[in-house]
């Protein structure tokens, strides 16, 4: 059972993110004292209640050689992935979870694969984690 508390703080994250459409998770996590996991939630919440993306003038012409009159821009960046859709459907994406616990590079390499080896590369994924294990243990000092 939600308390009336977090339903005061989600509402004011929600008027805080119409508002201010471009403010980063981590800043609005930290303005209404919330964990990033939740602010994420609130505002990916708000993203799938929103209308359809913005429209705006075409400048490239379809096959017919017309102009659309509008195309589809995205909401934010992460609602777009180049080549597959294997982060795109994840509650929280290793991006978000990455930069929000400041991993290094390899700790996010591994995060990212992990995330998705059912979805995208199985087995290759598996075995570029081991390897990067590997060089997170010999690069940090732990043999």
């Amino acid at each position: 059972m939600r308390t009336k508390t977090a339903k005061s703080k989600a509402q004011a994250i929600r008027e805080f993110v119409e508002k201010n459409p471009s403010a980063a998770m981590r800043s609005v996590a930290e303005k209404f004292d919330t964990s990033y996991p939740y602010t994420c939630m609130i505002i990916k919440e708000m993203y799938k209640k929103a209308a359809p993306a913005k429209m705006v003038p075409a400048e490239v012409e379809d096959e017919e050689g017309k102009f659309p009159a509008e195309i589809p821009v995205p909401v934010n960046a992460l609602n777009v992935q180049v080549s597959g859709d294997h982060y795109k459907h994840m509650k929280i994406q290793p991006v978000e979870f990455i930069t929000a616990n400041r991993l290094s590079f390899l700790e996010g390499c591994i995060v990212k694969r992990i995330s998705r080896w059912r979805s995208k590369d199985g087995l290759k994924d598996l075995e570029k984690i081991k390897h990067e294990v590997d060089l997170l243990i010999e690069l940090e000092g732990l043999k």
